[in-house]
């Protein structure tokens, strides 16, 4: 009996998953209306998934189809478990909650450890071992405070009983915005349901390359060039009016934002104002204005400490509040 198994109570017709180990004695059992309660081990008996299917049930947890009645209920479970790997699956209890489930859809038994970042701090959420093909409830978020979510830390080691090939740990930091989250909808595996869905058993380190690397660029050393008296035939350096307003935003910068964490956004849209200042520089422009939005202000912060350093920049402030509120600084330029 572990975390994630599917029980009946004894004493009444009622089933739920094990959430919790109160005691010795004793477990904490959601049923099905999301109520936890606790129970005397003896009072409850795990049920196997043998037993669904001797009686036509399949998996214990399945709804009944909604959008595909005239597809079999078997072809549905068989088509959704193809897919492998760990997942973050986020099912609606109500219009306002959202229910955590971690999915274990691989042949591997897992330890896992989930926390908040906040900052330079990790609150722990859950910590527990998972097998091979379970799910196991982890978490609870509210929707209205959806702003304030807290990126989500998975470290996940994999392990079998008997011989396998080396699986590295996975470090996994999952942010969130609403721009992708309510994109990810889609049937989860194993629980059957609608959710936003999310696979995590890849490392921070592999994704990095989702995001790519800006070279750096001279701006004074790309001006002393182009203002020399006789101009070469071929110049090293190659520069690109741009804009003169840059959207800063990471969807209108890359394809596939959703890939990225939330340290790896910064990064690149801070690569991106770079850029694109030295290049305005180097075009002689007078001013040009970077929108980069509210959100937590990082972004904005960190783009006035280099303005405010930068020997080339004359002065900047917030442009047109009555356009971008706070979220656009003007750069008026040397």
């Amino acid at each position: 009996m572990e975390v994630g198994d599917k029980v009946r109570l004894l004493s009444d017709k009622e089933e739920g998953v094990i959430t919790n180990f109160l005691s010795n004695a004793q477990v904490e059992v959601e049923i099905s209306d999301g109520f936890r309660i606790p129970v005397l081990r003896s009072e409850i008996v795990v049920i196997q998934e043998e037993e669904a299917q001797y009686f036509g049930k399949g998996k214990i947890s399945l709804p009944p189809p909604s959008t595909s009645a005239s597809r079999p209920r078997a072809a549905q479970a068989q088509k959704i478990n193809l897919e492998q790997g760990v997942f973050l699956a986020f099912v609606h209890f109500n219009d306002q909650i959202l229910d955590v489930y971690l999915l274990n859809c691989t042949d591997f038994e897992v330890l896992f450890a989930i926390s908040e970042q906040t900052q330079s701090i990790q609150k722990g959420i859950a910590a527990h071992k998972i097998g091979k093909q379970k799910m196991q409830k982890i978490h609870r978020c509210d929707l209205t405070h959806f702003e304030n979510w807290k990126p989500l830390i998975t470290q996940l080691i994999f392990f079998k009983q008997d011989q396998m090939t080396f699986q590295p740990p996975v470090v996994r930091t999952l942010g969130f915005k609403k721009t992708t989250f309510f994109k990810s909808k889609k049937q989860a595996p194993l629980i059957f349901k609608d959710a936003y869905l999310f696979r995590i058993d890849e490392s921070d380190k592999a994704r990095q390359q989702a995001a790519p690397i800006l070279p750096p660029i001279d701006s004074q050393k790309i001006r002393e060039q182009m203002l020399e008296g006789e101009p070469k035939k071929t110049m090293p350096y190659k520069v690109n009016k741009p804009k003169a307003e840059l959207d800063l935003h990471i969807e209108a910068l890359v394809e596939k934002p959703e890939e990225m964490n939330p340290a790896d956004i910064l990064q690149y849209q801070l690569q991106r104002f770079e850029q694109n200042l030295e290049n305005a520089i180097a075009a002689a422009m007078d001013k040009i204005t970077f929108i980069h939005g509210v959100g937590n202000g990082k972004l904005r912060m960190e783009i006035h400490r280099i303005l405010s350093k930068h020997p080339q920049v004359r002065f900047y402030e917030d442009a047109q509040k009555n356009r971008f509120g706070y979220g656009a600084t003007v750069a008026y330029l040397k």
